[in-house]
């Protein structure tokens, strides 16, 4: 069929008329702007440039979100089993956090007393927290964390030690949400004192 009225012009895209006669003899399509940014600039381009601008806002979404983890490092600078290697501080749930520790040498039961410390110093709620872990009687670890001057702890943190140079534990929320967590270990035996620390904070 031969187009029988004027022709017409499709939109203005950067002051040029898109003309699309698809064969002679054929009329001019009006378009819309969708059409005619896909006419002058391509389908891929455009498919292209919206996928580049959904990871740009998977990216924002990342680096904006809510934190849920804090880690740290350090070297093998110590001898005995208490010298600090890595630690970490997770948001498991809405109620827990948990804590893992890494040694560079494996730690026995024995290891851990009066004078060889593994323990998780805070400040929750404007309280001294000092937690120590310590072999719980029967078998097993448990965490007890003191507030100085009170005699009974605040709360027990859940312990686990799965292989010899690694503890976890496991804290509520309520106590070390958002809060600065020291990990140290200290040793005073032989005359002389030695400590490790590693500074989180909890998510």
């Amino acid at each position: 069929m031969r187009a029988t009225g004027p022709l017409t012009q499709g939109p203005m895209l950067n002051g040029c008329s898109l003309d699309l006669s698809v064969a002679a003899g054929l009329p001019r399509l009006r378009l819309g702007w969708e059409e005619a940014l896909l006419a002058r600039v391509g389908h891929r381009s455009v498919v292209s440039f919206l996928s580049v601008l959904a990871l740009l806002g998977a990216s924002l979404l990342m680096l904006t979100g809510p934190a849920t983890a804090d880690t740290g490092w350090d070297p093998d600078d110590q001898r005995g089993p208490l010298d600090l290697r890595w630690a970490g501080a997770y948001r498991e749930s809405a109620d827990t956090v948990r804590v893992g520790i890494r040694l560079w040498d494996p730690v026995f039961r024995g290891d851990i007393g009066p004078k060889h410390t593994l323990m998780l110093s805070m400040n929750p709620h404007q309280r001294d927290a000092d937690g120590f872990v310590i072999p719980r009687k029967g078998g097993g670890w448990v965490a007890r964390f003191y507030d100085d001057g009170y005699p009974s702890p605040l709360f027990r943190a859940r312990v686990a030690h799965p292989s010899g140079t690694l503890f976890r534990l496991w804290l509520p929320a309520y106590w070390a949400k958002g809060e600065p967590i020291a990990v140290v270990t200290t040793d005073l035996s032989g005359g002389h004192s030695r400590w490790d620390q590693i500074n989180l904070v909890a998510p």
